[in-house]
């Protein structure tokens, strides 16, 4: 989507907070669910601008569960759409929605974590 911006900032949080990010601005990833299905990510996060890409974020978050290389991938929506046009979020199939930067780090750590320590139990 082409709200640049938001991602930038997103994008910065979480790697101020340690995590390897992919896309943001000038890395915008054109197809996200290739991309899990060619390198291990702990989560997928969607920004959606309108419901004209609410098919297209369908169609990725499950093409992204079917092929992803982690079983666990979490998937967080964010974005316009469901910030300020008010859609429930609950429409696509993610795990979590988040509408800043300090609730999508917090969520993902928090759906990240049980599966690293039952990774790290066996």
């Amino acid at each position: 989507e082409q709200h640049s911006f938001g991602l930038s900032v997103l994008a910065d949080f979480f790697r101020r907070a340690g995590w390897d990010v992919h896309g943001g601005v000038g890395g915008a990833v054109p197809d996200p669910a290739a991309a899990v299905r060619r390198a291990h990510f702990d989560v997928l996060g969607l920004s959606v601008g309108s419901e004209a890409h609410l098919p297209w974020a369908r169609r990725c978050i499950a093409d992204a569960r079917r092929g992803s290389l982690n079983r666990e991938l979490r998937v967080l929506v964010g974005g316009p759409l469901f910030v300020g046009a008010g859609v429930d979020p609950g429409v696509l199939d993610a795990d979590g929605f988040a509408g800043d930067a300090p609730t999508a780090l917090r969520l993902a750590e928090q759906l990240v974590a049980p599966a690293s320590a039952l990774r790290a139990e066996h």
